[in-house]
């Protein structure tokens, strides 16, 4: 399975953050070969950029907004 596709099919379940999505690819997917933070950001811009997940930002009291 690409990892695309398996990160569609956990946000197909209910919004996630990025480090939600990386922690449970390398749970259910790849135990032994865990997804870099980096391909888990990448991909999901990818995806965005061609309309198939919408990243929202979550308002924070303190430090950066988080995209979900």
């Amino acid at each position: 399975m690409s990892v695309p596709h398996a990160l569609l099919g956990l946000l197909e379940q209910r919004p996630r953050h990025g480090y939600d999505l990386k922690r449970l690819f390398d749970r259910y997917f790849s135990p032994d070969h865990p997804l870099a933070f980096a391909q888990v950001y990448s991909t999901l811009g990818r995806l965005e950029h061609r309309g198939r997940v919408r990243l929202d930002a979550i308002e924070r009291a303190e430090g950066p907004d988080r995209r979900r």
